[in-house]
């Protein structure tokens, strides 16, 4: 009896043991995958902070084609209105729903709500709080324009363009009221990550990305060398 008893004990703690050995292999090719994982998306983010980069640049400084449907449209560094039916080559295109536009603005100390913002634009209806006048006191516009043109123009350099407002940007971006060609990587990221994320992003370098990288990648290789 004393002896089944035994055999008992000594098969449970068998089990025990081939249990725990199994959890902590789990565990450590948990743990390792998990860190590969990260450094492969450190290695990602750097790629799309370089790009990331390069669109604020390009916000700045290159051509862009804005376009708010098939209602307004300019192009950026200087503001030059276009037509939106026959819009010329850009490095880069935004094309902005009538639907993003959901906030107040507020042009020359007259505000505008975002209910009229839409009349403007879907029926046509005309704004009595301002002229195009008052756009053209911002030396930024052109002196001549419509109004349609520049209160577009004025909302998105002011109020939504991605260095100007980048989390009311972003919110909009990943909600399909605004899209930009081509879709660079940080777009792409930008269509399954936070909102918050893409504001981050937009005000944040790429700095120390690279040695983050080398660091986990060195304690991955000491981990698995003391593992085995």
């Amino acid at each position: 009896m004393n002896l089944i008893l035994i055999l008992y004990i000594l098969a449970f703690l068998f089990l025990l043991w081939a249990v725990i050995a199994i959890i902590r292999k789990i565990v450590k090719w948990a743990v390792i995958l998990g860190l590969i994982g990260l450094v492969i998306w450190l290695f990602t983010s750097g790629a799309i902070s370089t790009d990331q980069q390069q669109f604020v640049q390009s916000v700045e400084n290159e051509r862009q084609l804005i376009m708010l449907e098939d209602k307004a449209a300019y192009l950026t560094n200087p503001i030059e209105y276009v037509s939106p039916e026959n819009p010329p080559p850009a490095s880069r295109i935004v094309r902005v729903s009538v639907e993003a536009l959901d906030f107040d603005v507020t042009i020359n100390n007259k505000k505008i709500r975002s209910d009229e913002i839409q009349e403007l634009y879907l029926e046509g209806k005309p704004l009595s709080q301002i002229t195009y006048a008052d756009i053209a006191l911002d030396a930024k516009f052109p002196e001549t324009g419509t109004l349609k043109q520049g209160v577009f123009a004025y909302i998105y350099e002011k109020e939504l363009k991605p260095t100007t407002n980048p989390l009311r940007f972003s919110e909009r971006y990943k909600k399909g009221l605004i899209t930009v060609e081509p879709e660079s990587p940080f777009f792409q990221a930008a269509r399954i990550l936070p909102a918050a994320w893409i504001e981050q992003k937009l005000n944040k370098a790429r700095e120390g990305i690279s040695t983050i990288t080398a660091n986990i990648l060195k304690e991955v290789k000491a981990w698995v060398s003391s593992e085995s």
